[in-house]
Parts: C-alpha cells; sequence; structure tokens
C-alpha cells in the first residue's frame, strides 16, 4: 500500500547510521560498542576514517559498480549477437542500427519538443512563487549552506563576499566550507579571510573517490539547518534565494523535497562559446525542466542551487561519492521515492567555461555521469518502471541514456551524410542509400526538423531572456553540437578507463588577478575586514585634481545633504597629485566633518583615482561623483531603490525620459553625443549615457570591475560598464537632473581624440581576453597594493 504522499515513512531506512562524529570522537562518547546515531561498528579502526564514506546511502548500491555482473552478460549477448549476423545477414546488421538511431532521433526530438512547450507554458503562467519577506526573520528556520572547494583559492575573498551578500539573518545562516584534508592553497586562502562566526570550515578527511558528492556528504553530516542548498565556488545566488526556498516549502506539500534555481552565466560575452554555453543553458533551465518538473517526472538536477528539506535527503542516502553527476542521479533517486522536485523562481549566475579544451572536459565527466547514472538505474529496468511511472521511465530513457546516445552517434551519423554528398554516384552513395529505405527515410527527414525546432527555440529564449545580443549566435548551434559529442566521446573513454576519476572544471577564468593567491593576502583587509558593525551605507568616491576652485561648493552641498539624513554615509575625497590647495582644502573641511576622509596619491587619472577610492570604501554600496557635482546631491535618493532592487551597477544619465540637461554648451553637448555613439557601437551596446559621472554600484561589484580596469582616463567609464557587461552585472540607467558646472579641463580636441583611442584600446584588450585572463597580473597586484598602502596610510 502506497504510503501517504505528504511523509517520508515509504523512504528505505538507513541501515548503517550517518557518520557525524568522527571514529575518535564517538568512541569518546558511545564507547567502543555502542550502537546508534554517531557510532561505528567495531571492526572499523581510526584508519578507516577517511574511508567510511565510501559505503554510507547512496555508495551502497551506486556508481561504485559500474556494470554489474547481470549487464556483462547481456552487453556479451549483444556481442555474439553482432558478430553472428556479421556473418550471416550483414545488410541487416547495417540496417537495424540505423533503424534505431533513426526512431531514437524522431522520438528524441518530438518528446524534446513537448517539453519545450511544457516548459514554456509552465513559464508563461509563472513559477510558484511565495513573498519572501512574508516569515518574520524569527521565524525563519535554520539554512545550511554547503560550498565544496578543491583548489579554489583564488576565490576565497570573493566567495566570502557572496556569502555575506545573502539576505537571510546570519543568526539563522550556517555556511560549511569543505575543504580537502591536502589542499593547501584553499586552506590558506580561507585562513587569510577573517570568516564571520556562521561561517565554518570543514576538514573532509582523506579518502577515495576523492569527488564533490563525498565532500558534501561530509557536509549533510555536519550540517544542521532544517533545509540545506549547495553552492559552488564561484556561484552568484541573489541574495533572497534562501528566503524564497523557504516561503516555497513551507507553501508547499512535504512530497516536494527538492527547489532547483536556475542557473546561467555572468561572463556569457567572454568567448563565443560562453556565448553558445549560455543559450544552452538558457534552454534547459527555462524551458526544458520547467516542463519536466512537478509529479511523477524524473528531473536531472543542476549541481548547484539546488535546494533540500535536510530530513528527507537523508533518508535518500545523500550523494552517491562515485557518480561524477550526482545530481542528475540524485534527481532520480527522488523520483524512485515517489518525491517531487519543482524549480525555484530565483537565477545564480556561475562562471561558464571560456575555452574549448576546458569546456570538453567539463562535458565530458557530465555525459559520462549521465552513463553512469543510466547504468545504475537500470539494473532492475521493470523494478524502476513500477517505482517511477510510465512517463518518468520515459523521461529517464530520453534525457539520460537517450542524450548520452545521441551524441555519441552524432558524429557516425554527420560522417555518413557527408560521406554520401561527396560519392554521390558512386557505389557507396548507393549502399548508403540503401540504408534508408522509405520507411526509414521520411523520419530522417523529419529529424531535420527537429534541428530547425531546436535552433528556433535557442533563438527564441535569447530574445525572451532579453538577450539579444546573443540572437546572431543561434544559427551557430551546429558548431556547439559537434563539441558536445566531442565531450561526449571524451567521457565514454574516462568511464571505461577510469569510472570514478572526477574532471574538475577549473574555474578563474574571468577572475583576472583574483587568481593570485598574494592579491587576496595583500587586498584582505580591504575587501573583508573593513566591514565592521557600524560600517557606512553608502561610500561616495569623488577624484579630485587641481578642484580648489570648485572643490568648496560641492563640499557644501553634500555637507548639508548628508547631515540630514539618518542613514551612514562616508565621503572619500581622493586627490590626484593636485598643486593647488585641493589637499588643504579637504583637510580643513575634515577637522568639523568626521565623515570626510582624504586620500592622496600621485597624478595617474580620473579611473586611477576612481579605483583607490573604490579599493578604500567601507560602505555597502559604492558611489562614484565628479568633484563639480553637476547633479544636486538629492538626486542619490533616485539611486537606491534601483540599486536595492535587481541591479548591480546604476548610472544617471541624461539621455533617459526623466532626465534633465541644463546649461550645456553645444560643443560639449555634441562631444558627448558622438561619443557614447561610437562607445555603444563597440562595446556598451544598449547603454545611453556613459560620461554622466554619477554612478552607483555594489561594493562587491564594485571591487570586482574595479580589478579588472586597465584605463585610467577618462574612458573608465566606459571599460568599467563594458567589463560589468562580460562579468554579467545587471546594469540600468537611471535619469537625473544634471547642469553643466563651468571650469572643466576637458579639451575638446585633444581629450576628445584620448578618449577615442582608449575606446579602441578597450576594444583590443576585450578581444585579446584581457578582461578574462589577465597577463599582467603583476600590474594588477601593484594597483592592489598601491590602494591598499594608501588606505591604511589614511
Amino acid at each position: 500500500m502506497r504510503a501517504p504522499a505528504d511523509t517520508y515513512s515509504h523512504l528505505p531506512a538507513i541501515t548503517q547510521p550517518m557518520p557525524v562524529l568522527s571514529l575518535v570522537e564517538a568512541r569518546s562518547v558511545f564507547g567502543d560498542s555502542a550502537s546508534g546515531e554517531g557510532a561505528w561498528p567495531d571492526h572499523l579502526s581510526v584508519a578507516d576514517e577517511g574511508q567510511r564514506w565510501t559505503a554510507w546511502g547512496a555508495a551502497r548500491h551506486g556508481a561504485r559498480t559500474t556494470i554489474t555482473g547481470r549487464q556483462k552478460i547481456t552487453l556479451g549477448a549483444l556481442v555474439l549477437a553482432v558478430v553472428i549476423c556479421a556473418f550471416t545477414v550483414p545488410y541487416a546488421l547495417l540496417l537495424a542500427p540505423v533503424a534505431f538511431i533513426t526512431v531514437a532521433y524522431l522520438v528524441a526530438g518530438v518528446y524534446k519538443a513537448l517539453m519545450l512547450l511544457r516548459g514554456e507554458s509552465a513559464s508563461a503562467s509563472g513559477p510558484v512563487a511565495a513573498d519572501p519577506y512574508a516569515i518574520p526573520d524569527e521565524e525563519l528556520p535554520l539554512y545550511s549552506v554547503l560550498v565544496p572547494l578543491y583548489h579554489e583559492g583564488k576565490f576565497a575573498p570573493v566567495l566570502v563576499e557572496k556569502l555575506r551578500a545573502l539576505d537571510y539573518p546570519k543568526n539563522r545562516l550556517e555556511v560549511l566550507l569543505l575543504i580537502e584534508h591536502d589542499d593547501a592553497e584553499t586552506w590558506t586562502a580561507l585562513e587569510d579571510c577573517t570568516l564571520p562566526r556562521y561561517m565554518r570550515m570543514i576538514d573532509v578527511p582523506e579518502g577515495m573517490p576523492r569527488t564533490k558528492p563525498r565532500a558534501l556528504n561530509v557536509g549533510l553530516a555536519s550540517a544542521h539547518g532544517k533545509f540545506v542548498v549547495v553552492y559552488d565556488a564561484e556561484d552568484r545566488p541573489e541574495p533572497d534565494q534562501l528566503r524564497k526556498a523557504v516561503a516555497m516549502f513551507r507553501a508547499l506539500p512535504r512530497r516536494v523535497v527538492c527547489l532547483q534555481a536556475r542557473l546561467n552565466f555572468y561572463n556569457r560575452h567572454q568567448s563565443l562559446l560562453t556565448r553558445l554555453f549560455s543559450m544552452d543553458y538558457a534552454i534547459w533551465y527555462d524551458m526544458l525542466l520547467p516542463g519536466m518538473t512537478g509529479k511523477q517526472t524524473i528531473v536531472p538536477l543542476g549541481g548547484t542551487s539546488n535546494h533540500f528539506r535536510v530530513d528527507a535527503l537523508r533518508r535518500l542516502g545523500g550523494w552517491d561519492p562515485y557518480n561524477v553527476t550526482e545530481d542528475a542521479d540524485l534527481g532520480v533517486r527522488i523520483a524512485r521515492a515517489r518525491l517531487s522536485v519543482l524549480m525555484l523562481d530565483s537565477v545564480t549566475w556561475e562562471e561558464a567555461v571560456a575555452r574549448a579544451p576546458q569546456w570538453v572536459r567539463q562535458r565530458s565527466r557530465w555525459i559520462k555521469g549521465y552513463l553512469q547514472t543510466y547504468l545504475v538505474h537500470m539494473r532492475h529496468p521493470a523494478q524502476l518502471l513500477r517505482q517511477v511511472g510510465p512517463r518518468a521511465f520515459l523521461d529517464f530513457q530520453i534525457m539520460v541514456g537517450g542524450s548520452a546516445l545521441i551524441l555519441l552517434v552524432n558524429p557516425i551519423m554527420w560522417a555518413l551524410t557527408i560521406t554520401y554528398f561527396l560519392s554521390k554516384g558512386t557505389m557507396l552513395a548507393v549502399m548508403i542509400q540503401s540504408l534508408f529505405p522509405t520507411t526509414l527515410y521520411y523520419p530522417a527527414l523529419l529529424c531535420l526538423l527537429g534541428n530547425f525546432i531546436f535552433l528556433y527555440c535557442q533563438l527564441y529564449i535569447v530574445v525572451r531572456r532579453g538577450y539579444d545580443d546573443l540572437a546572431r549566435y543561434a544559427l551557430l548551434g551546429p558548431l556547439y553540437w559537434i563539441l558536445m559529442s566531442v565531450g561526449a566521446w571524451v567521457g565514454l573513454v574516462s568511464l571505461l578507463r577510469n569510472p570514478h576519476y572526477w574532471a574538475k572544471t577549473e574555474h578563474g577564468a574571468s577572475l583576472g588577478a583574483k587568481s593570485s593567491v598574494a592579491y587576496s593576502s595583500v587586498v584582505r583587509d580591504v575587501l573583508i575586514d573593513r566591514r565592521a558593525a557600524d560600517a557606512p551605507y553608502l561610500t561616495i568616491v569623488i577624484p579630485a585634481y587641481n578642484e580648489a576652485h570648485r572643490l568648496p561648493v560641492s563640499l557644501e552641498r553634500l555637507h548639508t545633504y548628508v547631515e540630514n539624513l539618518a542613514t551612514r554615509i562616508e565621503v572619500v575625497v581622493v586627490d590626484d597629485g593636485s598643486d593647488d590647495g585641493t589637499v588643504e582644502l579637504v583637510r580643513d573641511w575634515m577637522e568639523y566633518w568626521p565623515a570626510l576622509r582624504l586620500i592622496q596619491g600621485e597624478h595617474r587619472g580620473k579611473g586611477g583615482a576612481i579605483r583607490t577610492g573604490v579599493m578604500a570604501a567601507h560602505g555597502e554600496y559604492v558611489a562614484m561623483a565628479d568633484a563639480d557635482f553637476s547633479m544636486p546631491a538629492s538626486e542619490f535618493d533616485r539611486f537606491s531603490p534601483i540599486v536595492l532592487g535587481p541591479y548591480d551597477v546604476a548610472l544617471g544619465s541624461r539621455e533617459v525620459a526623466g532626465a534633465q540637461r541644463l546649461g550645456e554648451p553645444w560643443h560639449r553637448y555634441l562631444m558627448s553625443r558622438v561619443f557614447n555613439f561610437i562607445a555603444r557601437a563597440l562595446l556598451v551596446r544598449g547603454i545611453r549615457d556613459t560620461q554622466c559621472g554619477f554612478k552607483c554600484l555594489r561594493r562587491d561589484a564594485a571591487l570586482d570591475l574595479c580589478t579588472y580596469q586597465t584605463i585610467e582616463g577618462w574612458g573608465f567609464d566606459v571599460e568599467l560598464l563594458h567589463i560589468a557587461r562580460l562579468r554579467g552585472y545587471r546594469v540600468c540607467e537611471v535619469p537625473v537632473a544634471w547642469h553643466y558646472v563651468a571650469g572643466s579641463r576637458i579639451h575638446p580636441l585633444r581629450d576628445a581624440l584620448a578618449m577615442l583611442g582608449e575606446l579602441l584600446a578597450i576594444r583590443v584588450n576585450s578581444w585579446r581576453g584581457r578582461y578574462a585572463e589577465r597577463a599582467l597580473e603583476q600590474s594588477a597586484l601593484k594597483n592592489a597594493r598601491r590602494s591598499f598602502e594608501a588606505a591604511v596610510a589614511d
């Protein structure tokens, strides 16, 4: 009799208690002969401590055995049948696989088209949602965040900042950083950071296999939360994602044990491959997965941003440490337990692999894991069908087994087609044609229609998501499919040679200088330690070079504005090597304005001064303003609701509806319009005004973007926005009232030519991948040291 849908009583009991304490701790608490949670069988010794995860939970009947004896017998019988057919009916031996592959293509194409339609219908009606702030903070449950790390020291400072940004009560949050015992790089990098009390480093004991799911099981044993989520080192979840998950879990029946957030990439413009990869992810997470979620379906989970009910996850046996796509395997086991997965209306931004060799390495692991999952769950096909039902069984055959099979046979079918056209009129072409009798020829033609549908869906989804700039790359989809097949064959070979080898994805291609451990050591005080409990809400950075004549009025206006606010605001004036009394002027103001700070430096240009101020900022948000303060200080009120909403970067704009542009000479207006037109054409499509000078950014975004900058002159604004686009930050323009202030030092001809030269330099840097993998890392480190030393001296 089927158990009630809202309980887990039908789940199989875990015969071996989940490891919670180490062996030494367990014996000290329970004694050598103790039994129950946290105790171990007597035959285990201290030497076994690192291996105790190899047989717990999902590992017991999982991918530890790649092919069972029964499957080997079946495979041997198939090979024998092929050999017999080769000698008796060779034509049938060729025709049968072609017929099977053609039918597989057709069924998979029709099925995916239906899933796309169901997914689009689900997206149009809107995902299940609940108000993330409807639950008072004191009623929120403890939430555990698992972050497995291996050789991720380069991400340490940024990772801690992203986890700090989670909008969840810190007294109801625990973050477990799961670090391999011998990973000295990551241990050192995190020890250099000042971790808040709710973040803990967990030592993953030595043992095999060395995989992400094994580390997650260690984290699951240490987690105290009611819910748990998995994030990768480079992830950027939306700040309110945990609140949304809690609200949805409370609104849904207990049979829904997992919520999968959507994934996409913040560096989608980095290369042609990241653009194609972004379209692939958009199709998967915006159309296919929404069409698969619900009752009696199998959902191949993503490897990150899946939220679980902890009690159900533990009873399911956690993750299979031998499966290199533990997420897909867990999705099947959830369905076999008659539980459900739904999509979470939230996005986590990841880093896309930007180069083909690393991409193939990642894709090969995914396909290898799909093959592992298929072999594991098809050991008893009748049992699987009985447990999940016909529809979910079909899901599994097509989305798990079929997807891997099609990628493997694609090169064979493509080669057959190309050979036919090249050898037309020969006996070879006649032989190939004979493999497609009428009953197969027309279904094969319909398969071409399926390819067109998929290309159309790629084009549709990128336009619907607002990625219009990716639309022209949709026609390059076949090149991406070729690369996927290469990854599939590499994965198959890896499965045969070393089934449990984890081909780790190398992250950090979009981090540039952050890949240096030395960098994180130099600026850790600026990046992390400065955020004290009494830190200001907003830092306003003002670059100044010989501004003694305009700065007094600006400071007077700003002082009046700041002093009338309840919010804590600091103002940082960065002197860029002035020799006209600017420094003395600011110091006089500092005597009776504690919120004002001064940083002195050599003359480097406006971009260099802004970078110095950003690195020394204490506020949660960072605003940039020109020394002439041509925008009334009260206009800052326009920014807060914008930046606190869905955007990372807000620009003051004189070109959007609602803006005012007063008193500007015609030649300055013309220069501005021409420059912005060229900037849009070359680098920042869609942004109307790059040169207003008033910008507001989230602090972590500002730190990240300034790390990449190379331009220190007037063109730094465009470079910052171009990098923001490459990195996937969300940018908006805010209309402001802007008044021209006389006294500008911009030369109409000299500076215009210099700014155009800087635009070309930014374009060349982008083509060369400078903003993806900074070749001049030492230069970035020098800039970081300079900013750090200036902040400390201040």
